[in-house]
C-alpha cells in the first residue's frame, strides 16, 4: 500500500533548460507552479539566451521561492544546462520539462503515485502534441501501448523498439547520481540518457495517461534541420549499441541480446526517416540539390506508409 504521507511529502525538482524561450517560458513555468503536487522546485537554466528570457525566469523566481535561476557561463547546449540544474536539485525525484512546453495540472502527483505504487525508479506517460500558439492539442503519441488508465513495466528493449526516446520520465534522484546528460551529443541525448538509466538497473513502468504536452517549434533542430538532427539520431543508436556490448561482455551473457535487436529496428525506422528527410527538402528547393537515389525510393514509401504506427501517433 502507498505511503500517503511519503506522496505529500516527496519533493520533485523539476529542470527547464532555456536558450531564447521568452515566447512559451512562462507557460512551461506557470504550468509546474500550478501542479497540484505543490512539494516542487523549480530550476531554469537560461543558456546565454539573445532575447529575455533571463528577464523572465528571474521574474517568476521573485514571486513564488519554489523558483531558482541559473545561467551558463556560455551558450552550451541542453545536457550542459539541464546537468546544471541537476547539480543544483535538492529533489527526491527530478523530471525534466522542455522551456516550449507544459505539464497538466495533476502531472507530477499522478507520476509520483504510480513510482509509489510500483515502486520503481522512473515512471514515464504517454503525452499530448499540440500547437505552440492557441495551444490546441491535436494528436497523442504512445497512447496504443496499453490500455487508457493502465500501466506496464518497461525495459531498456521495450524503451528502445517502442520509440521512447521522447519522453520526460519522472525520475528517482538518487538513480542519476552518477549519471548525466551527454554534452558530446547534439541529438537524442534524452534517449541516450534514459537508456543509461534502465542499463544500469532502473525500474521503469509506462502509463497510458497522456499529461504532458510538446510542441515542436519551426526553430528547434528536429524541424529546422531534420536531415542533421536524424543523421546524428543514427549516430546515437550506434553508441547506444557499443554501450550495450560493454554491458554484455561485462556480464559475460546476452541479457540485452533483445536490446542490441531492438536498436537495430530503431535504427532502421530512423534511416528511412532520414530518406524521407532527404527527398522532401529536395523536392521543396525545387531540386536544387542532390537528387537522393532512387534506390531509396522504397525507403520513403516505407516510412510514409507506416509513420504513424512507427511513431506511435494518434490523431484526436
Amino acid at each position: 500500500m502507498m505511503d500517503t504521507t511519503q506522496q505529500n511529502t516527496a519533493k520533485i525538482s523539476v529542470i527547464v533548460a532555456a536558450y531564447n524561450a521568452e515566447s512559451t517560458l512562462g507557460v512551461a513555468i506557470e504550468s509546474v507552479l500550478k501542479q497540484t503536487h505543490y512539494c516542487v522546485e523549480l530550476i531554469v537554466v537560461d543558456d546565454c539566451s539573445a532575447d529575455n528570457t533571463f528577464s523572465i525566469a528571474k521574474y517568476y523566481a521573485m514571486r513564488d521561492p519554489r523558483v531558482c535561476v541559473h545561467q551558463t557561463l556560455e551558450n552550451s547546449g541542453p545536457s550542459a544546462a539541464r546537468n546544471l540544474a541537476i547539480a543544483h536539485a535538492t529533489g527526491d525525484w527530478i523530471a525534466v520539462l522542455d522551456a516550449d512546453d507544459w505539464f497538466a495540472p495533476t502531472r507530477l502527483a499522478e507520476l509520483l503515485e504510480v513510482a509509489l505504487t510500483k515502486r520503481v525508479d522512473m515512471v514515464i506517460d504517454s503525452y499530448f502534441l499540440a500547437d505552440k500558439d492557441n495551444h490546441i492539442s491535436y494528436a497523442t503519441k504512445h497512447s496504443n501501448l496499453c490500455p487508457e488508465g493502465e500501466s506496464i513495466p518497461v525495459d531498456a528493449a521495450y524503451f528502445v523498439k517502442n520509440g521512447l526516446g521522447a519522453t520526460k520520465p519522472l525520475i528517482n534522484a538518487k538513480k542519476i547520481e552518477c549519471l548525466r546528460f551527454s554534452t558530446h551529443v547534439k541529438s537524442g541525448e534524452d534517449l541516450l540518457f534514459y537508456c543509461q538509466l534502465l542499463l544500469t538497473g532502473a525500474s521503469c513502468q509506462f502509463v497510458n495517461k497522456p499529461l504532458y504536452y510538446r510542441t515542436e517549434a519551426p526553430s528547434s533542430l528536429s524541424r529546422a534541420n531534420k536531415v542533421r538532427f536524424l543523421s546524428e539520431l543514427i549516430s546515437v543508436f550506434a553508441l547506444l549499441r557499443r554501450i550495450t556490448e560493454q554491458h554484455i561482455a561485462a556480464k559475460h551473457q546476452g541479457c540485452f541480446d533483445n536490446l542490441l535487436e531492438a536498436i537495430d529496428y530503431r535504427q532502421s525506422i530512423t534511416e528511412d526517416a532520414l530518406v524521407a528527410a532527404k527527398w522532401r527538402g529536395w523536392v521543396l528547393c525545387k531540386r536544387a540539390s542532390a537528387q537522393p537515389s532512387l534506390f531509396t525510393f522504397h525507403q520513403l514509401i516505407r516510412h510514409w506508409w507506416n509513420r504513424k504506427q512507427r511513431y506511435a501517433i494518434n490523431t484526436l
